[in-house]
């Protein structure tokens, strides 16, 4: 199975949140701010999708595997 790659459009829209810290076609790092809260939302009982909806990025543009990865890491 291949790598999921962002589009450019994915890129640009991801860059926009301040949770970003870097991006590229193949990855996306965030910073500590969004792993503390996106932690904290989850120990409140939010899914993955529901906590990353908060906080402004699109589950969708990350695509099932990140998101499920993000719960891991």
């Amino acid at each position: 199975m291949g790598r999921n790659y962002f589009s450019k459009e994915q890129i640009e829209e991801l860059r926009k949140s301040k949770y970003v810290k870097k991006i590229s076609e193949a990855n996306v790092r965030f910073t500590d701010d969004f792993k503390n809260e996106f932690t904290g939302l989850l120990n409140t009982g939010a899914s993955p999708i529901e906590a990353l909806n908060k906080l402004g990025i699109s589950p969708k543009i990350l695509g099932p595997k990140r998101v499920g990865s993000l719960t891991t890491r």
